[in-house]
């Protein structure tokens, strides 16, 4: 049998958040809009000598943010409040960027802890209040364990 590839669009794809990183309860943040794992990247360093005509590359630290708006309405909305206390009072949180249910085996996607850097409001005449949340890659620790970002994908 081949193996069979599917295309998704971003509508089947889930964001979640979860307050503990060692035993995360998973939120599903289902008003963002946009979401992109943005600045996936590493720095190149060129090394070069006499040794050689070619200009070699090594690889340095990499980097991830996390881009998403979010669809405003008045009232409470539990999930806005911890954005917001993100930003406010620096805490931090796991995000989880899956292509399908977090709980559905094969699902898969970037998971890692998270601050909140910015979070600027668009009120447009005719569209939708939305706030544009990036989220920066938090330097924490797990039972002593410096926390990675991670390609995660949900086993059974």
């Amino acid at each position: 049998m081949s193996d069979t590839k599917v295309s998704i669009s971003g509508k089947e794809c889930k964001l979640y958040y979860a307050d503990d990183y060692a035993v995360p309860v998973w939120n599903e943040i289902s008003k963002a809009v946009a979401v992109s794992v943005g600045d996936l990247s590493k720095t190149i360093s060129k090394i070069m000598s006499r040794e050689s005509g070619w200009q070699f590359a090594v690889p340095g630290n990499k980097s991830i943010q996390l881009t998403f708006g979010y669809l405003y309405e008045k009232g409470t909305d539990t999930i806005l409040d911890d954005l917001i206390d993100s930003f406010m009072n620096d805490t931090v949180l796991t995000f989880a960027v899956m292509d399908g249910d977090i709980d559905t085996t094969g699902s898969e996607g970037w998971l890692f802890p998270g601050i909140v850097a910015s979070m600027p409001e668009t009120q447009d005449l005719e569209n939708n209040v939305t706030i544009e949340f990036t989220i920066e890659l938090a330097r924490i620790r797990d039972v002593g364990t410096l926390v990675e970002p991670e390609r995660y994908i949900v086993s059974s």
